[in-house]
């Protein structure tokens, strides 16, 4: 699965059950405000001082059952009663316990077939009335700023980071704004919780009074999900009870202390090269004005303390011994929509193996929460259980954490599902994905063409591939030789690897010539001729990629001609093989990714050349030894005249003098289907799609 905070739904309709255990709670009053004393009206619940706290003012279990969907969510608090005439938050943990104000509105399924729950909120509490007096309820100070809702799961396992040392439940909702620790102490679970924002605007998320049902929705997985969840608000010491109707609101110090919401891209390490992951981070503090003293009503928009970003930490698991600290050059301070951008670059450095894993983002803030004694202290949880009773809970930060999909690929290609886009990488130098409209546009992209007559498109493509056609060689025994495209890759190169896919009809006749590549000193237009000639090592050079028809079964091997290359029998020197395994099949009526990489010997003196086939994306062992990538010193084995035997218990290859001029490079590459040996009349259709050359390893098609 993917994981990321930008999530694109399409709702699949569905007919769908759920219920909803939800109603209206009553406030029950209390004696009036006559026995209001002076004390009672200059306290305040949610901290001392004008600061700051968060609060819980929603608590409900919510199960989502897969099959069918269908989900319930019922209140956890039961009991409410009037407001105890303190001059802030109360209200929320007694006289409206947010019994209703959270709701499911609708169900569906996603793309992926992910459980898309539809939510609403509301406000609980209406508008006031300033032509009246201010009362327990008639007020205008209850204003909420970044509304959460916060699954705490049951039953399911956190996963643990050694190197940023947290416990995150990874596996609860697919589209988090965020995680947060915030609640350790209410939930006594010390793992980290996902978060998903209930209400966003421009206006500092402002959650006003009054606000009717506002929808968001929250993907949870297919296999559905059974949690607490805790509706978090922050809130300030707005008014007095006197000033209900007049309040102040110090913004940004009302709103969340730790970044509001995190954006990490999904990101992608290939081979050993280093890649950049990008963190979005959206933090109404950082930057902001501190107080000279709090709270100053001539300055509402000032802080009481530092609240900037601090640090920003990256694991992947298993990918780096030593934690990744993200570094910026983003001067923003902060905003809805500019985030304060922060990127972490690094290798796959432990070689970590291909595969998805999740990644973990950590935001530090500045700002250190206070001490917690009764009554509450600057920057506190306020929690009641049962709307009657008040706990005050420590923070033990001030921090958000994200999580992200690292994806881990053995090549070039799993960066570009269905190859889509691999044309654009800095890498690649040249792509064929035959979806040109007509066949002189394709001959418009190679240097010869041989028997145009016998190609054509197919709508037959490989599995995953993003695009709709493949080119079709089409032979007919006895009539000619098949077809070719050949073309220069200019300037030349001392490495490359070339990936192509092919498919044989089930009656091909047996293959004598295939897909290839080498140099020419200088380039040319056209293939050269030297069939039995050993090359002098500075002109050419080729590596052929065959099915050895000839052979029951088909087999994979190379066919290469070189300066240092073996003589036959009969004193000629015909190409030679290096991997002689009759198992290794070439098989017919399926498509098969080739890609063989070649390396120059540098310098010219030496054999330290290279020559290596992977076969739908897998080197070829045997015996213990990696028997299709020969170099230098590897694999063991023995010549028996023009063949390569691989053993074990044999001598070292000698590896590869390629040349002995550097002026020869790899600058070609040949798709070729040549056929002498099938019978008169016989039909033999080859299809080749996805061509890719390219200075690293490319690898199979990452499906669309």
């Amino acid at each position: 699965m993917k994981y990321t905070t930008i999530t694109r739904l399409m709702i699949m309709p569905l007919i769908l059950t759920f219920a909803l255990s939800c109603s209206a709670g009553k406030s029950a009053p209390i004696a009036g405000d006559t026995d209001l004393s002076m004390a009672d009206k200059n306290h305040s619940v949610i901290a001392f001082d004008g600061s700051t706290g968060i609060g819980i003012f929603g608590a409900f279990t919510l199960t989502v059952n897969p099959d069918p969907v269908n989900a319930e969510l019922a209140p956890m608090r039961t009991v409410s009663m009037g407001e105890s005439y303190i001059a802030s938050g109360a209200a929320y943990f007694t006289t409206r316990p947010c019994r209703d104000c959270l709701r499911i509105s609708s169900l569906g399924l996603d793309t992926d077939e992910n459980i898309v729950i539809g939510f609403s909120i509301k406000h609980p509490f209406p508008k006031g009335d300033p032509g009246q007096e201010p009362s327990a309820k008639n007020r205008l100070d209850l204003d909420l700023f970044d509304v959460a809702l916060v699954l705490a799961p049951i039953g399911m396992s956190s996963k643990h980071y050694p190197l940023i040392d947290a416990d995150i439940y990874t596996d609860v909702i697919l589209n988090p704004d965020g995680f947060t620790s915030e609640l350790k102490s209410v939930t006594g679970d010390n793992s980290v919780l996902p978060y998903k924002i209930c209400y966003l605007n421009e206006n500092n998320n402002r959650f006003e009074m009054g606000t009717d049902l506002q929808g968001f929705n929250v993907i949870v997985p297919k296999e559905g999900l059974h949690s607490d969840l805790y509706i978090t608000m922050w809130y300030g010491v707005s008014a007095l009870y006197e000033e209900r109707l007049i309040p102040e609101y110090y913004i940004p110090e009302f709103n969340r202390k730790a970044a509001w919401r995190v954006v990490v891209e999904p990101t992608a390490w290939s081979n050993n090269d280093p890649a950049t992951v990008k963190i979005d981070i959206y933090d109404w503090n950082h930057g902001a004005q501190i107080a000279s003293h709090y709270p100053d009503p001539y300055n509402t928009n000032h802080i009481r303390a530092s609240s900037d970003i601090e640090q920003v930490t990256v694991e992947v698991p298993g990918m780096t011994d030593q934690i990744v600290e993200a570094t910026t050059t983003d001067t923003s301070t902060n905003g809805w929509d500019d985030p304060i951008t922060y990127n972490a670059t690094f290798a796959n450095e432990n070689g970590i193996s291909s595969g998805e894993y999740v990644g973990l983002v950590k935001v530090t803030d500045s700002r250190v929460p206070g001490i917690t004694i009764f009554g509450g202290e600057p920057d506190t949880l306020v929690h009641t259980p049962d709307a009657t009773i008040n706990y005050w809970h420590s923070l033990a930060e001030f921090a958000t954490y994200q999580i992200f999909t690292a994806t881990v690929v053995s090549g070039i290609a799993g960066l570009y599902p269905g190859d889509i886009g691999i044309e654009d990488d800095p890498r690649v130098v040249f792509v064929e994905q035959f979806e040109e409209n007509t066949l002189d546009d394709l001959f418009a992209n190679w240097d010869d063409i041989r028997n145009p007559q016998n190609m054509s498109f197919s709508n037959d493509v490989p599995s995953g591939s993003g695009g709709q056609q493949s080119w079709k060689v089409h032979h007919v025994g006895q009539i000619d030789t098949g077809g070719h495209l050949y073309r220069r890759l200019l300037p030349g190169y001392d490495k490359l690897y070339m990936r192509t896919y092919i498919k044989f009809a089930s009656d091909c006749g047996p293959i004598h010539h295939f897909y290839q590549g080498g140099g020419y000193n200088p380039a040319t237009r056209w293939p050269q001729g030297g069939a039995g000639e050993r090359p002098n090592g500075d002109e050419r050079f080729t590596v052929e990629i065959s099915p050895y028809g000839n052979y029951d079964p088909w087999h994979w091997d190379f066919y290469t001609y070189w300066m240092e290359m073996h003589i036959c029998p009969d004193d000629h020197y015909w190409g030679n093989d290096f991997i002689n395994d009759l198992t290794f099949s070439a098989d017919k009526e399926k498509w098969v990714c080739l890609e063989f990489m070649v390396e120059m010997n540098d310098p010219v003196s030496e054999s330290n050349g290279e020559l290596a086939l992977w076969v739908d994306g897998e080197l070829r062992y045997k015996d213990g030894q990696c028997i299709s990538w020969l170099g230098e010193g590897f694999p063991n084995g023995g010549w028996i005249w023009d063949s390569f035997i691989p053993d074990p218990a044999g001598d070292p290859f000698d590896g590869f003098r390629w040349r002995f001029d550097e002026n020869l490079k790899i600058n070609f590459i040949w798709l070729l289907v040549y056929i002498t040996q099938a019978e008169e009349g016989q039909i033999s259709d080859v299809w080749y799609d996805h061509t890719v050359v390219a200075t690293d390893y490319i690898g199979p098609i990452n499906p669309v």
